[in-house]
Parts: C-alpha cells; sequence; structure tokens
C-alpha cells in the first residue's frame, strides 16, 4: 500500500543506491520472480532503471545477502562510508533493532523528518565549493547535463567551477555512458551600453582553454536570454546567480536555488532547442 506514496517521491527527487554493486535491484528483481512481492515492486524497479535513478554502491560486506536483516546491514555499513539521507525498510525488520534517525519503516516513512523535510529550495553561498557539494549526486549520475547561463565565459575565474563540475560528470565507472553535457550562453558579453558580440571564432577559442579543452561539450550561442539553470534528465535547477561563483566564501553574498517540477524543466529544454525556434541560435560547434 506504500509503494505507491513511496514511489511519487522517489521519481520526484531521489537518487536510489543499488547496494552491492547492483546485486540489490538484482536480488529484488528475483524475488519478483519469485513471486515474493507485489506486482508494484516491479513496476517501481522497472522506472528506477529507465529514469537511471539506481546507483551502484560499492560491496561494504564479504556476507550473502539474502535476508532482509543482511540488507539493512549491508544499507548500514555503505552509509558509514558515505552518508544516504534515509534508508527505508519494513516495520518486521526495524522491530526490536536500535538504529539510527535515518532509517524508517515504509509503513512510517510519512512520518520521518528527512522524508517530509525533503526541500525544493535552497539559499547557498555563492562559493564555487558549495555549488560543486550541492550539484555532486546529480553530476556524478547524469547521463545529459546542460549549464544555462547568458554569461557563461571561459576567461572569467568565477565560471571555473563549471570544468570542475565536468571532471565530477566524466569521472565514471567505465560501464556508464560519457555524459551529454552542453554549455547554452548569449552572443554578447556585457550589459547595456558595453555590449560587445564577440564571433564564433574568438568564442571557440574561449572554450579551448586547457581547464575545459579537457572534455567533450557541446556549445550553444543565443540571441538572448535571462534565466539560468542546470537541467539534466534527473532533475532541473533554476540558479538564481546562474554558475558565477567565487573560489573562496564570502558570507554576505548568497543565492537561491530552486528544484523545478518535470513539466517546466522540460519546457526549459525545449526553449533551448534549436528545433522549437523559441530563440535565435546564433552559432554552434562542438569541442573535442
Amino acid at each position: 500500500m506504500q509503494l505507491r506514496y513511496l514511489a511519487k517521491g522517489l521519481m520526484t527527487d531521489s537518487l536510489v543506491a543499488d547496494l552491492r554493486d547492483g546485486q540489490w535491484s538484482q536480488f529484488v528483481q528475483e524475488e519478483q520472480v519469485r513471486g515474493n512481492l507485489h506486482v508494484k515492486a516491479k513496476e517501481l524497479l522497472r522506472k528506477l532503471r529507465s529514469t537511471n535513478r539506481l546507483r551502484f554502491r560499492a560491496l561494504c560486506g564479504t556476507t550473502q545477502c539474502l535476508l532482509d536483516q543482511e540488507w539493512l546491514s549491508e544499507a548500514v555499513n555503505s552509509h558509514q562510508q558515505e552518508e544516504f539521507q534515509g534508508i527505508i525498510t519494513s516495520e518486521t525488520t526495524c522491530r526490536g533493532r536500535t538504529h539510527g534517525e535515518c532509517i524508517q519503516s515504509v509503513e512510517r516513512i510519512h512520518l520521518s523528518p528527512w522524508w517530509q523535510g525533503r526541500q525544493h529550495s535552497k539559499v547557498l553561498m555563492r562559493y564555487s565549493r558549495d555549488y560543486i557539494e550541492t550539484l555532486r549526486p546529480i553530476l556524478r549520475q547524469a547521463n545529459s547535463l546542460m549549464f544555462v547561463d547568458r554569461f557563461i565565459d571561459p576567461n572569467e575565474p568565477r565560471y571555473q567551477t563549471i570544468p570542475h563540475m565536468m571532471a565530477i560528470a566524466v569521472a565514471r565507472a567505465t560501464p556508464r555512458p560519457y555524459p551529454r553535457m552542453e554549455i547554452h550562453r548569449a552572443c554578447y558579453d556585457g550589459t547595456g551600453e558595453r555590449r560587445t558580440f564577440p564571433n564564433q571564432a574568438d568564442l571557440i577559442q574561449r572554450f579551448r582553454l586547457p581547464q575545459w579543452n579537457q572534455y567533450s561539450f557541446e556549445v550553444y550561442i543565443w540571441d538572448d536570454f535571462h534565466e539560468r539553470y542546470l537541467i539534466s534528465e534527473l532533475c532541473g535547477i533554476h540558479l538564481g546567480a546562474g554558475f558565477d561563483a567565487s573560489p573562496v566564501p564570502v558570507l554576505h553574498q548568497t543565492t537561491t536555488w530552486t528544484r523545478l517540477d518535470r513539466e517546466v524543466r522540460d519546457q526549459v529544454q525545449r526553449e533551448s532547442d534549436p528545433a522549437t525556434n523559441m530563440h535565435k541560435l546564433r552559432y554552434q560547434f562542438r569541442i573535442n
């Protein structure tokens, strides 16, 4: 009865740990074939796979996991290596055992503070490390990434956060595909009377700077746009100040990030598609 409720949250804003290098999802699938799980479990597992929301977690214990209690112990050990937001199991598996606050039964998940308190918005310092750590789960999992900010300029130190993000995105195990990465910026530099219009050759030269040139990505140069986003198949995020970040923390400089509803994310993605003609594409080129 709780799977439908659980699935809505997982498919909206979550990644799910596939414990023991993917053995957990294989175990769930085999249990489904044996008739030990509800058909909704099979449907949820299929959706998690098709939407790229299963993330491999390295094997922690040496004992094979065949029982729920063994899988819970594996999850706890994995959590100690890299923290989950939460671990969900059944009431019977929890009963009589002492666990941390991050562990909650599926029957009582609606009462869990960390499940109820999943944020749609967040205030960050305009500090590159904050940006990177906040986006790290998305960067290392997503198969597609769109960096949308009209002022992205490889010549500017304040935008060096982007190649750092690209480094995280491409540092993945060999079975994972190289992510499709796109840069979307406007065709001008500056604002008002100080506005200048670099040509395509100049822009290509900028994006071939050493720190950027080591990655493969597509660059789209548009006539104009204003909003700034990170768009992936996992989620879309509206970035109040874009990717403009300081290499050192400045306490009084903050920005607000907001996770987009799926329909809004899809609309933003359509606006950045040359086929829709919603904006005029001035130049398009590929780096590497």
